[in-house]
């Protein structure tokens, strides 16, 4: 994998400040943020898949609500 850019973004585990990195993307208009992967793109996976989609799934409802 190629490392993070400006338009992807590898986090290694779920960071509490992902509700920024997702504004910051919808703002500059998109990119993607990768959830298991370390910044040089080497995948280490995750341990609680269930926690992290519905993490993702609260951020996308409280943004589509602004």
């Amino acid at each position: 994998m190629t490392p993070s850019t400006n338009r992807i973004k590898y986090k290694q585990d779920l960071i509490d400040d992902l509700e920024q990195e997702y504004v910051a993307f919808f703002n500059s208009g998109g990119g993607d943020i990768v959830i298991g992967v370390c910044k040089d793109g080497s995948v280490v996976g995750v341990q609680n898949l269930d926690k992290i989609q519905l993490k993702i799934a609260e951020i996308q409802t409280v943004e589509n609500t602004l």
